[in-house]
């Protein structure tokens, strides 16, 4: 189900953050790895690892979560957002952002999966997660 109009502009990005470059992980919380950028487009977006040379695709919800990751939302404070936007329990939300944020860990697009709960991950970022 599509978020309520307006609620992710309040969070878009149209341009690469230059807050992230090299910041040090706070208390274990996720930070947005140096060379890592989202551009927002219209309720998606595209995430450029420079380190990677890869590009991914992000849903509206992805999306959602990396724009309060960007703004320096810790992940207790982007799941009550996520459950309020989406209409999910917070169990839920809390569950599928912890699992947002441990495949971009185990992917090197984040320093830190944070303290959530979380799905099992796929094999290749599970081993990425393990060599990281």
């Amino acid at each position: 189900t599509p978020p309520p109009a307006g609620s992710l502009a309040r969070t878009r990005r149209a341009a690469v953050s230059s807050r992230h470059a090299d910041a040090p992980v706070r208390g274990g919380l996720p930070q947005i790895a140096p060379e890592v950028a989202l551009f927002v487009l219209d309720d998606e977006g595209v995430c450029h690892s420079g380190a990677r040379r890869e590009l991914t695709l992000f849903n509206t919800t992805a999306t959602f979560i990396w724009c309060l990751l960007e703004d320096g939302e810790s992940p207790a404070a982007i799941a009550r957002r996520y459950a309020e936007t989406f209409a999910v329990p917070v169990e839920e939300a809390e569950r599928q952002v912890g699992t947002a944020l441990r495949d971009w860990f185990g992917r090197g697009y984040i320093t830190a999966p944070g303290p959530l709960a979380a799905e099992p991950l796929a094999l290749v970022p599970a081993v990425a997660m393990v060599l990281t």
